[in-house]
């Protein structure tokens, strides 16, 4: 179960996510860069229905739920390529794309940038 959302009004406790994911990870030592990474992943999550219905009325989970939930399965496809850099610092490029944000088709696509920094002695 990744996560659960209690409901007052109802006396239950509902399962918030279910999902199915897959990925690749490469080294870069394939283009002769063999500390920097390359990685790319698809994931789709989706609401039980007991959540979905309970969104649906108006309710609001955890994170989400605006009242007006046109249920739709969330997709997300990621990629990222992390840089090796100097004194442990490495720097990744990060894109995602995700539909139905929030599990709402009328919320999206979005796509994200992001750039990150990691160090590590």
């Amino acid at each position: 179960m990744a996560g659960t959302t209690a409901t007052p009004k109802r006396g239950r406790l509902l399962k918030s996510i279910e999902r199915a994911s897959g990925g690749v990870s490469l080294r870069g030592s394939r283009w002769s860069r063999p500390a920097d990474h390359f990685g790319l992943a698809s994931v789709e999550n989706g609401l039980s229905h007991d959540h979905e219905e309970h969104l649906s009325l108006g309710d609001k989970g955890f994170i989400i739920g605006d009242g007006k939930l046109n249920y739709g399965r969330q997709k997300i496809l990621e990629t990222y390529y992390s840089i090796a850099l100097k004194h442990g610092f490495a720097l990744a490029p990060n894109f995602q794309y995700v539909v139905n944000l929030a599990y709402n088709r009328d919320r999206g696509p979005v796509p994200i940038c992001a750039l990150r920094l990691h160090w590590e002695r």
